[in-house]
Order: C-alpha cells, then sequence, then structure tokens
C-alpha cells in the first residue's frame, strides 16, 4: 500500500489520551483551516510553523 491520499498536517492527537484525540483534532482543524496539508497550504493562510504552535497549544489545552 502506498501513503495515505491525504496525511494530516497534525500529529498532535497520536500522542495525546484517547478521550482527548477527537477534540484536540477538532481544535487544530477549527484554527489551522484544515487538518491535511493539502488543504492548509494551498489557502496561504496557516503556515507550516504555526501548524506546529496549533498542535501544541492544542495538547497543551486539551490533553490535561
Amino acid at each position: 500500500t502506498g501513503p495515505p491520499a491525504k496525511p494530516p498536517a497534525i500529529a498532535a492527537p497520536r500522542f495525546a489520551k484517547n478521550e482527548n484525540k477527537q477534540a484536540i483534532q477538532e481544535y487544530f482543524e477549527k484554527n489551522a483551516g484544515g487538518i491535511c496539508c493539502k488543504d492548509i497550504r494551498p489557502a496561504k493562510i496557516t503556515p507550516c510553523n504555526r501548524c506546529v504552535e496549533i498542535a501544541a497549544e492544542a495538547i497543551e489545552k486539551l490533553d490535561t
């Protein structure tokens, strides 16, 4: 099998507690404008380094 058709831009849910994964993904999607780089980058709204910051914020706020 090859790589996923739409690889996620966020890996944070992989490291979160199971009960927080969905909330972290939703937070990221809301604040970054999507989950996949394919969707985020063409919009030129959220640069890669900001996506990393958003992922960190999501973990800090939601994975307690």
